[in-house]
Protein backbone atom coordinates (compact mmCIF):
# COMPACT_ATOMS: atom_id res chain seq x y z
CA UNK A 1 0.00 0.00 0.00
CA UNK A 2 2.75 2.47 0.88
CA UNK A 3 4.52 1.57 -2.27
CA UNK A 4 1.28 2.86 -4.32
CA UNK A 5 1.17 5.78 -2.14
CA UNK A 6 4.69 6.63 -3.50
CA UNK A 7 3.90 5.59 -6.81
CA UNK A 8 0.82 8.32 -7.13
CA UNK A 9 3.22 10.93 -4.85
CA UNK A 10 5.64 10.55 -7.93
CA UNK A 11 3.04 10.70 -10.27
CA UNK A 12 1.28 13.90 -9.16
CA UNK A 13 4.75 15.85 -8.36
CA UNK A 14 5.45 14.98 -11.97
CA UNK A 15 2.21 16.27 -13.15
CA UNK A 16 2.30 19.66 -10.92
CA UNK A 17 5.72 20.23 -11.90
CA UNK A 18 5.35 19.76 -15.73
CA UNK A 19 2.13 22.09 -15.02
CA UNK A 20 4.28 25.00 -13.60
CA UNK A 21 7.19 24.90 -16.07
CA UNK A 22 4.09 25.59 -18.95
CA UNK A 23 3.06 28.34 -17.03
CA UNK A 24 6.24 29.47 -16.76
CA UNK A 25 6.79 29.52 -20.32
CA UNK A 26 3.90 31.04 -20.87
CA UNK A 27 4.19 33.87 -18.79
CA UNK A 28 8.02 34.39 -20.10
CA UNK A 29 7.10 34.03 -23.71
CA UNK A 30 4.39 36.77 -22.81
CA UNK A 31 6.27 39.30 -21.29
CA UNK A 32 9.29 38.39 -24.21
CA UNK A 33 6.46 39.71 -26.59
CA UNK A 34 5.83 42.82 -24.39
CA UNK A 35 9.59 43.72 -24.65
CA UNK A 36 9.37 44.00 -28.27
CA UNK A 37 7.36 46.93 -27.27
CA UNK A 38 9.96 48.84 -25.63
CA UNK A 39 12.97 47.77 -27.08
CA UNK A 40 13.34 50.87 -29.30
CA UNK A 41 12.53 53.40 -26.71
CA UNK A 42 14.49 55.61 -24.28
CA UNK A 43 16.42 54.22 -21.54
CA UNK A 44 14.06 55.43 -18.87
CA UNK A 45 11.48 53.51 -20.48
CA UNK A 46 13.25 50.49 -20.75
CA UNK A 47 14.43 50.80 -16.75
CA UNK A 48 10.59 51.18 -16.15
CA UNK A 49 9.84 47.78 -17.87
CA UNK A 50 12.51 46.30 -15.83
CA UNK A 51 11.25 47.57 -12.48
CA UNK A 52 7.91 46.16 -13.86
CA UNK A 53 9.41 43.00 -14.87
CA UNK A 54 11.12 42.67 -11.04
CA UNK A 55 8.38 43.58 -9.18
CA UNK A 56 6.11 41.10 -11.04
CA UNK A 57 8.84 38.48 -10.68
CA UNK A 58 8.73 39.27 -6.75
CA UNK A 59 4.89 39.00 -6.78
CA UNK A 60 5.06 35.46 -8.68
CA UNK A 61 7.88 34.37 -6.28
CA UNK A 62 5.68 35.25 -3.24
CA UNK A 63 2.25 33.55 -4.74
CA UNK A 64 4.35 30.58 -5.35
CA UNK A 65 5.52 30.55 -1.83
CA UNK A 66 2.24 31.53 0.31
CA UNK A 67 0.67 28.54 -2.11
CA UNK A 68 3.28 25.93 -1.14
CA UNK A 69 2.94 27.37 2.80
CA UNK A 70 -0.67 26.77 2.35
CA UNK A 71 -0.96 23.04 0.72
CA UNK A 72 1.90 22.18 3.47
CA UNK A 73 -0.68 23.85 6.06
CA UNK A 74 -3.72 21.99 5.14
CA UNK A 75 -1.24 18.39 4.72
CA UNK A 76 -0.34 19.44 8.57
CA UNK A 77 -3.95 19.54 9.62
CA UNK A 78 -5.32 16.84 7.78
CA UNK A 79 -2.33 14.48 9.44
CA UNK A 80 -2.67 15.87 12.83
CA UNK A 81 -6.64 15.76 12.63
Amino acid sequence: ENDDFNVEQIKHRAKASETLIVLHDDVIEKLMKVKETFASESLEVQARWYSYVERMDHFCQEAFRLNVKSSLSELRRVING
